[in-house]
């Protein structure tokens, strides 16, 4: 087939399923490339966006009847490596950290059973050496392996028995966890039947089995879009230029641990709770439900600071603001900033600054 058939303006239904699915899975990779926070974490969703939107792609390819045969090839080797990465990205998602190496062994499974099946077929013993390369018979043995690593898949997923009790945790957003990954058996579970009924007697026709995958897949693809942002908040902020560059260790916060501390610095940034004279690491910690101990370690590790530190520095940056203004009083400068006394604005003033309220602005008007 030439390439003005491929470009013809003419869609199918399912290619343009498969055109939604390929946008959707590029703004997914996009959206984590600019904004997840942790690339050690980030790498699982990548590649698994990136396999899904290979499939997309593949099967809007699929016009080139030419090559039909490698494509299908392709197009069964992403499809066979969802359900294994599946695995992986759930246990990502649930316990809030990457998987262990040693869980990875399941993505050969696909590379595995590919290689078996083409070693076989290349010795006669599925085509015929007669036949063509690409026959039905190949297929059909390439969707009976892709319904039995899906079904593998699955069964080391519910081998795990704390997984679901551990997404029902309310205070780690557990609902949309649950729900995502919820998502993801569903699409994996129809998906591994759907490639076992078209090997089997049922013989379901290829263009009915193509769209239900696709169908399943962009269902995924949009669960995806309304709650994957949420579980992985963007490290960018609204002021300041994010805390991403506030963080000292990336990798020593679990997505959890890294949304509260966003949540503390639109607190503390946005809503400038500092300026109360009374608030206290016991008023954030009911603020944001949790305790004071694990507040205390998520502030320690993403700021570097004490909470103590971070409100005067913040009263203080303000301070200096306000200073720059002859008309207002240093007194009233300090009180609205957050501090009780003049005498401890004065104190905290130098201590950060190296200079008292006073000097500091006789300073910034000869400047």
């Amino acid at each position: 087939m030439e390439l003005s058939a491929f470009l013809n303006i003419s869609l199918s239904l399912l290619e343009w399923l498969a055109i939604m699915g390929l946008t959707q899975s590029i703004l997914i990779v996009a959206y984590i490339i600019v904004r997840l926070y942790n690339w050690r974490q980030a790498v699982l969703p990548m590649f698994y966006f990136s396999v899904l939107g290979l499939a997309f792609l593949t099967q809007f390819a699929l016009r080139l009847e030419d090559i039909e045969g490698i494509l299908r090839i392709v197009l069964w080797s992403c499809w066979a490596l969802i359900p294994p990465l599946s695995y992986l990205l759930i246990l990502q998602i649930s316990y809030s950290k990457p998987p262990r190496w040693r869980e990875y062994w399941i993505v050969f499974l696909p590379i595995i059973v590919l290689s078996f099946i083409l070693m076989m077929n290349k010795s006669g013993n599925v085509c015929g050496i007669d036949d063509a390369y690409y026959c039905s018979r190949l297929f059909e043995w390439f969707h009976l392996s892709s319904g039995v690593i899906g079904s593998m898949s699955l069964l080391f997923l519910f081998s795990n028995q704390d997984l679901f009790k551990v997404m029902r945790d309310k205070n780690k957003g557990g609902y949309e966890r649950y729900w995502l990954v919820i998502s993801l058996i569903i699409m994996n579970m129809g998906g591994a039947a759907v490639n076992i009924l078209r090997s089997s007697e049922a013989n379901i026709p290829q263009n009915i089995a193509d769209a239900v995958l696709l169908v399943m897949g962009l269902g995924f693809v949009y669960v995806t879009t309304t709650m994957f942002f949420r579980i992985y908040p963007p490290a960018l902020s609204l002021k300041g230029g994010g805390l991403k560059k506030k963080i000292a260790d990336l990798d020593s916060l679990s997505e959890e641990d890294y949304s509260i501390a966003l949540k503390i610095q639109d607190l503390i940034e946005l809503d400038k709770l500092y300026h109360e004279p009374s608030f206290s690491r016991a008023d954030l910690a009911r603020e944001l439900n949790i305790s004071e101990s694990a507040l205390s370690g998520i502030i320690n590790t993403a700021f570097g600071k004490t909470l103590p530190q971070i409100l005067n520095e913040n009263r203080v940056e303000d301070a200096k603001r306000m200073l720059k203004d002859v008309k207002i009083p240093i007194q009233t400068i300090a009180f609205e900033v957050g501090f009780n006394s003049l005498p401890s604005f004065n104190r905290v003033f130098k201590n950060i600054t190296g200079k008292s309220p006073s000097i500091y602005r006789s300073e910034k008007l000869k400047a």
